[in-house]
């Protein structure tokens, strides 16, 4: 019967949010610190470098989490380094047209201890492109239209349409939207 290796170490937790977000937030979720931490919390973990976690140790960053691992080593006098990295995949019109993944976030995570044994595993975090039902208007509509906007002005004249009022934008439900 194999012995378990006491000074390799292990994973406590694992909490990632599997939710599609909008392909227009890659630039900022990619490498970011700030979007590490538990679900549904908008703590992140002090990082010092960047990329680096220190002792789970939280700061207020109000910014929504994607996810966070805990590891854990066995011998207290063995401390662990955990670590994490972003890698970025964007994907073609054949994977657009098969489930809508315009890129995804290869988010490895690694924890390293005094031993220099370590343990690893990867989150995915997808990016799709909005469909025609995530998109919406800056104000109301009426009847068959989407939006309705009226100007105080007797001639037409193009150069008063402003662009917030005739351009929609992309929302989705979920972290991040």
């Amino acid at each position: 019967m194999p012995t378990e290796d006491k000074n390799t170490p292990r994973i406590d937790l694992v909490e990632f949010d599997n939710n599609p977000l909008l392909c227009s937030k890659v630039d900022y979720i990619l490498n970011n610190p700030k979007t590490i931490g538990y679900k549904n919390r908008t703590n992140s973990p002090n990082q010092i470098p960047a990329g680096t976690i220190i002792n789970y140790s939280e700061s207020l960053d109000n910014v929504p989490n994607l996810g966070i691992v805990r590891f854990s080593n066995c011998d207290p006098a063995c401390p662990l380094t955990i670590k994490w990295s972003d890698k970025l995949e964007v994907y073609g019109c054949d994977s657009l047209a098969k489930n809508g993944l315009y890129a995804r976030i290869f988010r490895t995570w690694v924890a390293t201890n005094c031993m220099g044994k370590r343990l690893d595993t990867i989150q995915k975090i997808d990016f799709c492109r909005p469909g025609v039902a995530d998109f919406q208007f800056n104000g109301s509509g009426g009847e068959d239209y989407d939006r309705i906007v009226t100007y105080s002005s007797c001639t037409p004249n193009k150069d008063s349409i402003r662009h917030i009022d005739v351009t929609p934008f992309a929302v989705k439900t979920g972290v991040l939207s």
